[in-house]
């Protein structure tokens, strides 16, 4: 495999990396001015090596059928620009940009299904209320379903353009609507939708929470 990872069966997972290796990007954590940083000390030299891993993190994702668990570093770089650092089994670095609401990955060899494996594990964790990606067109779409506080439903989401929302009431149950116009939202999918708030897995409020269990009994 071209990223260098170890796989390990989806019931079997084990760690990746037999060692790591931190290189530093786009001068982050490169000391002011134009002075060396001074390593020479024990606990200086200590306290480097491990502030390599204060922002280590995994990612585990599906490729192939098998569920692979990555080393990964986050780094924050400013306002809303964050770098996701997935590190394979020999200490290569494959660099995922999220700007804004776009996703994309901007350095390392990696094959287009790997890649978009990896983009999908990130966008579903990372990205505010994710529920699904899918390709459409050619395009990547992500699509969020969160609570509307004040406004009493749920908004459903494609690229952060909403195309339908769902609502809960208490002597009716779930009701929905897709947008008109709307090509890929289906009926289907809004149950799938409700099915994933019924289990909390979609956030609500609690009063809300509490009718939603009260009525499924």
């Amino acid at each position: 495999m071209p990223i260098g990872l170890s796989v390990s069966p989806a019931h079997g997972g084990s760690t990746l990396t037999d060692r790591i290796y931190s290189r530093k990007f786009s001068g982050y954590g490169k000391p002011y001015g134009n002075h060396p940083q001074n390593t020479y000390f024990p606990h200086v030299a200590l306290a480097n090596f491990l502030s390599k891993f204060a922002n280590m993190e995994t990612l585990k994702f599906t490729y192939r059928g098998k569920e692979i668990t990555a080393p990964m570093e986050i780094v924050q770089k400013y306002g809303n620009v964050m770098t996701f650092h997935v590190i394979g089994k020999n200490g290569q670095r494959f660099i995922f940009l999220k700007y804004g609401n776009e996703w994309s990955h901007i350095e390392g060899t990696l094959s287009a299904s790997l890649r978009e494996a990896i983009l999908d594990a990130l966008i579903m964790r990372f990205e505010f209320a994710a529920v699904k990606t899918f390709i459409y067109q050619g395009k990547r779409q992500i699509v969020t379903v969160n609570w509307v506080y004040g406004g009493g439903v749920w908004d459903v989401k494609i690229n952060h353009i909403s195309r339908g929302w769902i609502a809960f009431y208490e002597n009716e149950g779930f009701r929905w609507r897709i947008s008109e116009g709307e090509t890929w939202l289906k009926p289907r999918h809004m149950e799938y939708f409700i099915e994933l708030i019924k289990a909390g897995k979609i956030v609500s409020t609690d009063p809300l929470d509490k009718k939603i269990r009260e009525a499924e009994k």
